[in-house]
């Protein structure tokens, strides 16, 4: 069984409130809970950085679609 721990999860959202950052972090963390694959075994990364551009006027489930994709991606 592979598992996935997120220590901290930082989020930069100009315009956003705090409740839409939480939500926003709740999604991408379902979404990675969902869409992670085993990872190599004792494979331990310090940190993961991305940087999105989403279309103007997204949303929190947007933003978290293109999030969750580009952490898979790197985790892969």
């Amino acid at each position: 069984m592979s598992s996935l721990a997120i220590e901290r999860l930082t989020l930069k959202l100009p315009g956003f409130s705090g409740a839409d950052g939480e939500r926003l972090a709740r999604r991408i963390a379902e979404g990675l809970a969902a869409g992670a694959t085993p990872a190599k075994s004792g494979r331990h990364l310090q940190a993961l950085r991305l940087e999105l551009a989403p279309p103007s006027g997204a949303g929190v489930e947007t933003i978290a679609q293109l999030a969750v994709a580009g952490l898979l991606r790197q985790l892969k």
